[in-house]
């Protein structure tokens, strides 16, 4: 037992990084116009949390109440008897009196295992603290990489739109020459309204996440604050270790905090077990007793015993309890085991779909649009093809742009997900994987 927590003392402070966080005194978070990395703002986000430093609070005061049930003795008793002498003794009616002091020796291994189940607790309480750890670092990465997409993806707006407008105003100039240009006009125009709303739709859910940034760092986000182009949340991993993802995934603390919690109730089983076993009591007493010639004399006795429980139902129910609750326990860290193993394989296999999806995109896709693009446009400069055809290759650059975004940042929120489930194996914003 002592072994394993040992052992899950030190994966556990391999992982985590909340109290060095929490100890921090951090200032300003930040003043115009300067930036500060993710790894800076998960910093923020550990010491803002109020129930981080609680759960860092438990695990302290659990852990001393394990150091107090080890060294911990039986209390002291001090018990005063009197009797007086049956008629027929040799000194009928005489009234004795003891004050005695009794101590109760433990039995060999008792504290070490009443203390054993609060190490469990502070082991388990550990791990619920590196399990928001984690959540609260991958609900801040992820609210990060969502408003980064989404102020790309208006950046491109804002370039299909200037494209639209320009498509606008070339089809007003040809109006006088062209009676199918008053249709374009008002498909242009259908356009640019479409584009708008779309536009006024990006910039509410821009505003939506910075206001969750905001309640994560307990301080206002500056809409003019965005992460550099060079921030290790950026960086894509281009060959995913998936032997070091498993190998994290077996010491992810949501499994971490249902062993221990098993541990602490198989130990307080085997706690109820041996706190039966009968103590030996040394006591030491002071009386007085008369003689059977008037007078007193004092006597002083030193006694050990060995109290003997004749039943005791209430210690079989406590102790039935304690198995049946560490079962259970250990049925929900193997369904927990499962449930990882499964968004592990399913986060995956969503990793390399996007990230395949980008290098086709970026290799393939659009090269061969940019190259029809500026051979429409040389085209349209020696008058051998029409407007119409440059705006649509122009068009289908942009789209696929859009979708070289999209892809990015999926196989960007894979990572996240990944390094989550493998309790920050993959290192995202602490080293790089270029």
């Amino acid at each position: 037992m002592q072994q394993g927590l040992a052992q899950a003392a030190l994966v556990i402070q391999g992982l985590a990084i909340a109290p060095l966080i929490l100890s921090m005194n951090p200032g300003p978070l930040w003043a115009e116009p300067s930036n500060h990395s993710s790894v800076e703002l998960e910093a923020w986000v550990l010491a803002a949390d109020p129930g981080l430093e609680a759960i860092l609070e438990e695990v302290q005061a659990t852990q001393a109440e394990a150091e107090s049930a080890r060294v911990a003795w039986h209390d002291p008793m001090l018990m005063v008897s009197g009797t007086v002498d049956a008629f027929g003794s040799h000194t009928p009616g005489a009234v004795r009196g003891m004050v005695e002091v009794a101590q109760a020796m433990p039995w060999f291994g008792v504290r070490e295992a009443q203390a054993q189940p609060a190490e469990a607790r502070a082991a388990a309480r550990q791990a619920e603290a590196q399990t928001l750890t984690l959540t609260l670092i991958h609900e801040l990465r992820s609210d990060l990489l969502a408003l980064s997409r989404m102020q790309a993806l208006r950046a491109l707006l804002e370039d299909e739109q200037a494209l639209w407008q320009e498509s606008l105003t070339y089809a007003v100039d040809l109006l006088a020459f062209s009676t199918e240009a008053a249709t374009a006009i008002l498909e242009l125009e259908m356009r640019l309204l479409e584009l708008a709303n779309e536009g006024d739709a990006l910039v509410a859910e821009i505003a939506a996440v910075q206001a969750r940034l905001s309640q994560r760092l307990r301080r206002a986000w500056s809409d003019g604050h965005t992460l550099t182009a060079d921030d290790p949340l950026f960086r894509l991993i281009e060959h995913l270790d998936e032997t070091s993802i498993y190998a994290g995934l077996a010491h992810h603390p949501r499994l971490l905090a249902g062993t221990y919690s098993q541990q602490s109730f198989a130990a307080t089983a085997a706690a109820v077990e041996i706190a039966r076993k009968p103590s030996l009591t040394f006591s030491l007493g002071v009386g007085a007793m008369p003689m059977e010639t008037g007078s007193v004399a004092t006597m002083v006795r030193l006694g050990v015993g060995l109290p003997l429980p004749l039943w005791n139902a209430s210690s079989d129910a406590l102790a039935a309890s304690a198995r049946s609750r560490a079962d259970a326990a250990g049925h929900g860290v193997e369904n927990t085991r499962r449930t990882l193993q499964a968004e592990t394989e399913s986060t995956i296999a969503s990793y390399h779909a996007a990230h395949s999806q980008l290098q086709r995109l970026k290799s393939q896709l659009l090269p061969l649009a940019n190259a029809y693009l500026l051979a429409r446009q040389e085209d349209l400069a020696l008058g051998r093809t029409t407007y119409g055809e440059v705006v649509a290759a122009q068009r289908q650059v942009l789209a696929l742009r859009r979708a070289m975004v999209d892809a990015r940042f999926d196989a960007l929120l894979r990572q996240v997900d990944l390094d989550s489930l493998c309790a920050g194996c993959l290192a995202l914003g602490r080293t790089s994987h270029d």
